[in-house]
């Protein structure tokens, strides 16, 4: 009976409490005022002009192909930090399509990437 008594407080107590204020957005921390910057951003290897997440269209068209990840693991494998390609102990970004094709050599030579093999 004091279970009972406990829960039905409980409740009376949720139901009369002050509405909740609606939460204020917080500010984006990536888009930092210019010149407010804390720490030095890491150099990343961008071949072809191309961002360190983007690939060729032949990279995705070949991962899809074989049923991997963006990065070229298996579906549903999770990665510290999110992503393959930024090591946090040297703080330096791989370029994805790079990444890729150094784990599998098969897929470079496909695309036809220089140095893809024997």
């Amino acid at each position: 009976m004091a279970i009972r008594a406990t829960i039905v407080a409980m409740l009376l107590a949720c139901e009369s409490a002050p509405a909740a204020t609606p939460l204020q957005p917080k500010p984006d921390a990536t888009k930092l005022p210019q010149g407010t910057a804390t720490q030095d951003q890491p150099q990343a290897t961008v071949t072809g002009g191309q961002g360190m997440e983007s690939a060729s269209p032949c990279v995705d068209k070949e991962l899809q192909k074989r049923g991997l990840d963006k990065y070229g693991g298996d579906q549903g494998t999770m990665y510290p930090g999110g992503t393959p390609l930024f090591h946090e102990a040297s703080g330096k970004s791989l370029d994805r399509a790079q990444y890729v094709y150094s784990h599998h050599p098969d897929i470079a030579k496909a695309c036809g990437a220089s140095g893809a093999g024997p």
